[in-house]
């Protein structure tokens, strides 16, 4: 559920200057999924449905893509280095 509340920050974040072409990443299946309407995850689906209304209006143009945690294993080291 958090990284649901962390995907609709960012996405509400990126609406604010008129960043459309945004690609987000999350390293959960299920919320990429759900996104996309191909699961049903009742506990943060109103976070989802945020999600999908800003992809559908002010970021028409982005995306959210799943990735696997290693293959974002840079940026999470950085990210925790950061920190």
């Amino acid at each position: 559920m958090g990284e649901a509340i962390g995907l609709s920050d960012a996405m509400q974040w990126a609406k604010e200057p008129n960043l459309v072409h945004m690609n987000f990443e999350t390293d959960s299946k299920a919320m990429a999924d759900n996104i996309y309407g191909k699961e049903d995850v009742s506990d943060f689906m109103t976070i989802i449905d945020d999600c999908k209304h800003l992809l559908n209006t002010d970021l028409a143009n982005s995306y959210v893509k799943f990735i696997m945690r290693q293959v974002g294993g840079v940026v999470y080291s950085l990210a925790k280095k950061a920190c």
